[in-house]
């Protein structure tokens, strides 16, 4: 079924948490802004979750429904027209920051490269 619709699946190793650090400071991140502002403006926290910026410039409101939503919040920077993400432009910024990342883990951990004898 999977490859009848081209995804494929791919397991990573639970013994190491940085894979999953990422999206457990999301949660975390979420849990404490929301208990924060669930008696007064529990969907305002909500909506400046999703029109806050990702790593590849985008919102997740804006790769969604390839539009900016309006907040009463003050933004980085304002475009006069709202741009419609292209895919093409998404994959590459995210292959750009995976490689970013990658290499600043490597040189920190000092991975050498595989040898065989």
């Amino acid at each position: 079924m999977f490859l009848k619709h081209g995804f494929s699946i791919v397991t990573l190793s639970t013994k190491y948490s940085q894979t999953n650090g990422f999206i457990e400071s999301m949660v975390k991140n979420f849990k404490k802004h929301f208990e924060k502002s669930i008696d007064q403006y529990p969907y305002l926290i909500m909506l400046i979750l999703r029109t806050t910026s990702l790593e590849n410039g985008y919102s997740p409101a804006e790769l969604l429904m390839c539009l900016k939503l309006r907040t009463n919040s003050l933004m980085a920077k304002k475009s006069p027209m709202p741009k419609i993400p292209q895919a093409d432009d998404i994959r590459r910024k995210e292959l750009k920051y995976g490689v970013n990342q990658k290499k600043y883990y490597d040189k920190h951990h000092r991975v050498n490269p595989f040898s065989r004898n």
